[in-house]
């Protein structure tokens, strides 16, 4: 798609829903109707989702064709997915008390339990990468 069409395309849509906000707002504040602040919401909401939606594709879209230039943007990629992976198999996902089984359940449990030990095994790579910095250093 042309970039001057895209460009018109985006104000379109921005002034839309500029123009719709501002119609909701004036009816939600001289009508004293709470009827249309769930429409406005509403509004809200999809409008973040599809410039998010857009945002995600042009993003892909620019990743996918420039695919040479950003082999280290798919290690550092590929590095996380693993840590996840590892984090996820690590976590046992096993209640400590049963108050705790009745404040979250077993999903949430393992979850927290799988964003732990990434923490610790981000927060272990961050150590020996300031270690093997530092001590490079020295003996250069």
């Amino acid at each position: 798609m042309n970039t001057k069409i895209a460009g018109i395309a985006g104000r379109v849509f921005q002034y839309g829903i500029a123009v719709i906000g501002s119609i909701l707002f004036l009816l939600i504040l001289f009508k004293g109707d709470d009827s249309f602040i769930p429409l406005a919401i509403g509004l809200s909401l999809w409008s973040i989702y599809i410039a998010a939606g857009i945002a995600v594709l042009f993003g892909l879209l620019h990743f996918v064709t420039n695919i040479k230039d950003n082999k280290k943007g798919l290690i550092g990629i590929g590095a996380f997915v693993l840590i996840i992976v590892v984090a996820r198999f690590m976590a046992k996902g096993q209640e400590t008390t049963a108050d705790l089984l009745q404040k979250a359940d077993e999903g949430q449990i393992l979850m927290t339990d799988s964003g732990l030990y990434m923490l610790y095994i981000l927060m272990g790579i961050a150590v020996l990468t300031i270690l093997f910095a530092e001590v490079s250093r020295l003996l250069k």
